[in-house]
């Protein structure tokens, strides 16, 4: 199955620089006939701190 991004809103917190290791956790908010919403926590591994959060439409 194929999908296209068709809404994302990214809220940045903090820099992150070269060489940080960073994680992301996605959930799934909701999912319909022809489209879900996730949730993306961007957040840096060495001290736990979040980078960036996103709350992303996709449309198939």
């Amino acid at each position: 199955m194929s999908f296209v991004v068709v809404n994302i809103n990214i809220n940045y917190k903090r820099p992150s620089v070269l060489n940080d290791e960073l994680m992301i956790s996605v959930t799934l908010k909701n999912i319909g006939n022809k489209s879900a919403a996730v949730n993306q926590v961007i957040t840096r591994k060495s001290d736990l701190k979040v980078v960036a959060d996103a709350d992303v439409t996709l449309q198939w």
